[in-house]
């Protein structure tokens, strides 16, 4: 379901109550300098990404997608299921080594996280514009699991043809 100006201002408002503060830790700062943002098509980001934020007992399911564009950047945009909310654009998304980093700027606020050697894992830091700190952990979407609710089920497979005649012994 796509959904309007409106909605997508709806969704990043409340992704901003969701995501403020649950915790006043302030996110690490970033150390030294790292080689080039990772550019391959091959990308190990590349992929949908899934969260869940607990805020007052209740989950907001995220979903974030990851893309490699024809230049080799890469781009974003971020959902939030409960709100029916989808593709909010994501910005600066940079990986350098294991370190990925993107900014919502409709929440406002801004992402900062670490890539296991698996590349399954991202655990990281969804900071507000106040600086409230939130740890915000993403798993990688193989597909594996079932359909997210409002999904429609995959068809089922068409039954096998009878023979015309049966077999003869």
């Amino acid at each position: 379901m796509k959904m309007g100006t409106m909605g997508k201002m709806v969704f990043v408002a409340l992704l901003a109550l969701a995501l403020a503060p649950l915790t006043m830790a302030q996110a690490p700062a970033a150390a030294g300098s790292a080689p080039a943002a990772t550019t391959a098509s091959s990308s190990p980001v590349a992929g949908d990404w899934k969260s869940v934020v607990v805020r007052d007992g209740n989950p907001l399911h995220v979903v974030l997608h990851i893309a490699v564009d024809s230049t080799g950047a890469l781009t974003a945009t971020i959902d939030a299921v409960e709100m029916q909310a989808d593709g909010v654009v994501v910005s600066n998304v940079v990986l350098k080594d294991t370190k990925l980093t993107f900014d919502v700027e409709q929440a406002p606020g801004s992402f900062a996280g670490t890539l296991n050697k698996d590349a399954t894992e991202i655990d990281g830091t969804w900071t507000g514009e106040n600086g409230t700190a939130v740890p915000m952990n993403f798993t990688k979407d193989t597909g594996a699991a079932a359909p997210a609710t409002g999904t429609a089920p995959a068809a089922p497979a068409a039954p096998a043809t009878a023979p015309a005649t049966p077999p003869q012994n």
